[in-house]
């Protein structure tokens, strides 16, 4: 019997990557879905790095929890004082609202226990996704591409995860580059479209849960309404690409793994990794083998809960009707 040969798609999540990690775990360790093909945004870039050393033998699942489990805010992001920050403000010079320099120095700490140092040491095939802040361009790091390859993994890594308004901005390669931002904030925050240049059998998307009780919004605070529509966009971006990209290609079976917790997880808090490890863990084994492959029907069903979704729905099914009359 042939290999199934399985991709992991990996989206951001900033705290609750430990939730995807006890995703990647539980599918390689409880049901052999051992992939060969990684794309990752943000949080989801550095598990790509993560998960493809432990499967290279250079690093192991302990090291991975510890690392996430032990992790404090301050060891990630720390905060600007207000008086340098009212001083910024003053000279525009303010790109972020926290000092992001610790997280470059956990990321090489990782790095030099892995052993590894540029993205083109990475076994297997990987991609890690940003996006060019000066025009919007959805970049795509590729572990096999001669010149992404000699990048520094550090460097990467900051980049992808450089979530717009909280952190800033970040130059790839370090010092000399473009500055990049969270690959979210475009095209890739399901880094699902790079993974069409392979032919695959599954693909795993690993999303951070959702909550039966989100936050609720204060409509009267300029922050809350600009995350709250940041999150709107993304969440209808990634609706559309779970619906449409498993009917470009139905012969890959397309499996979306997002837990639903009782209460949310912030994503900026980092010091709950193990209790979200545990929640996610637990709801696997009670869920896993509830999911389903993603809907590759064609022509597709009304999409009542998103009108923009269904629209471009029927739109292609209009086109491969008129593909099929010509062809006869």
């Amino acid at each position: 019997m042939a290999t199934k040969r399985i991709a992991f798609c990996i989206t951001g999540g900033g705290a609750r990557i430990s939730q995807q990690a006890a995703m990647c775990d539980f599918l390689i360790n409880e049901k052999g879905k051992v992939p060969e093909v990684f794309s990752g945004t943000s949080a989801g870039g550095l598990l790509t790095v993560a998960v493809d050393s432990i499967l290279a033998g250079r690093w192991g699942w302990d090291g991975l929890k510890n690392t996430l489990w032990n992790l404090k805010n301050d060891e990630v992001y720390k905060k600007i004082s207000p008086l340098k920050m009212a001083f910024r403000v003053m000279c525009k010079r303010l790109p972020a609202w926290y000092d992001t320099s610790p997280e470059r120095e956990l990321f090489r700490k990782m790095l030099k226990e892995i052993k590894i140092n540029k993205l083109k040491e990475l076994k297997g095939i990987c991609y890690i996704c940003g996006v060019r802040n000066q025009d919007g361009h959805d970049t795509r790091w590729y572990n096999r591409d001669k010149n992404h390859g000699e990048l520094k993994i550090e460097d990467v890594l900051m980049g992808t995860s450089a979530i717009p308004f909280k952190f800033p901005p970040q130059e790839v390669p370090y010092n000399s580059g473009p500055y990049y931002v969270d690959g979210g904030a475009g095209r890739d925050f399901s880094p699902l479209e790079v993974l069409f240049e392979h032919e695959l059998d599954e693909i795993y998307v690993l999303i951070p849960g959702r909550s039966k009780n989100p936050p609720k919004i204060n409509s009267q605070w300029i922050v809350d309404n600009v995350y709250a529509a940041v999150d709107h966009m993304l969440n209808d971006l990634f609706d559309l690409q779970v619906d449409y990209y498993p009917r470009l290609d139905p012969d890959t079976a397309f499996y979306v793994i997002q837990p639903v917790f009782e209460y949310p997880f912030d994503p900026m808090d980092f010091e709950k990794g193990f209790e979200q490890y545990q929640a996610t863990w637990k709801w696997l084994e009670k869920n896993f083998d509830k999911i389903k492959p993603q809907p590759s029907d064609w022509p597709p069903k009304r999409h009542k809960a998103k009108p923009g979704i269904d629209t471009i729905l029927k739109f292609m099914a209009r086109r491969e009707r008129k593909r099929k009359k010509r062809k006869r």
